[in-house]
């Protein structure tokens, strides 16, 4: 396992959220099909790597983006009918731009865990249903000594989520 060092990484904290935000688009998402989760609910996930430009050199993030159709989830009092979960997950393989999602953005932000990347949260119509969208693209790696940091942040960090 590659080990990063301080020498490595510094001022890198600072760069990543000087960077402010990234476009989806620019994550590598592929198309995703419809499934169902370990929850119950239904929707789609993508889950990778990604190199983005952070400062002067690009760096590794891992992305991971879940769209969760509303009201799926078995015990949620308010849960669609079973028509709609067989028409949902009966869609081919949904694409970035199909969902309207080409050009969402994701925030730089630090997160309660310490990491630091971006963080989208948003809306969506799949298949003629609303869909809830969390992506967050978390820098490998941005915990620990290994992410010291004595600059200050180029641009204010987001609340902690």
């Amino acid at each position: 396992m590659n080990q990063t060092t301080k020498k490595q990484t510094s001022g890198y904290k600072s760069d990543v959220l000087g960077v402010g935000a990234v476009s989806l688009k620019e994550l590598g998402i592929g198309p995703m099909s419809p499934r169902t989760f370990s929850t119950g609910s239904v929707g789609l996930n993508h889950s990778g790597k990604a190199s983005i430009k952070c400062g002067p050199d690009r760096h590794q993030f891992q992305v991971s983006l879940n769209i969760t159709l509303a009201h799926s989830k078995p015990e949620d009092p308010k849960r669609v009918g079973q028509e709609t979960i067989d028409a949902f997950l009966a869609l081919p393989p949904q694409t970035l731009k199909d969902l309207g999602l080409e050009s969402a953005i994701a925030e730089a932000c630090t997160f309660s865990t310490g990491k630091v990347g971006f963080y989208a949260n948003t809306k969506a119509m799949v298949g003629g249903n609303l869909c809830q969208v969390g992506c967050s693209v978390t820098a490998i790696g941005s915990d620990g000594d290994t992410w010291a940091d004595e600059r200050p942040a180029e641009r204010k960090p987001a609340e902690a989520r």
